[in-house]
């Protein structure tokens, strides 16, 4: 069930991830603020290595000896997915602040 449920949420995470890729939510916070660019493509880098880590979690859950999953090892490691996914989040939210309510002194 719960290989089931990495499954689930990985697609999930990929069909948010292309949303905002190729939707808008990048594409205008750099025509906004170009200098977010790097800023930007970090994120999206973050996006493959979240996804990368629930695929290392669900084959830990495939690849046991024994067939026994070490479940203290794949709790801890989701525990640090979930962080991550949190800090991704506050840095996404952070990005769109800084692209949307900085002001750079252009001028009058």
């Amino acid at each position: 069930i719960i290989q089931q449920w990495l499954v689930e949420l990985a697609a999930k995470l990929t069909s948010h991830f292309a949303n905002e890729e190729k939707g808008v939510y990048f594409e205008e916070i750099v025509e906004l603020a170009p200098r977010l660019s790097s800023a930007a493509e970090a994120l999206q880098r973050e996006h493959r290595e979240l996804l990368n880590s629930l695929d290392r979690l669900h084959e830990q859950l495939s690849v046991t000896p024994n067939g026994l999953a070490d479940l203290e090892a794949i709790r801890q490691a989701f525990e640090s997915f979930l962080r991550e996914c949190a800090l991704h989040e506050s840095r996404e939210t952070a990005l769109v602040q800084e692209a949307y309510l900085s002001d750079i002194g252009m001028g009058d």
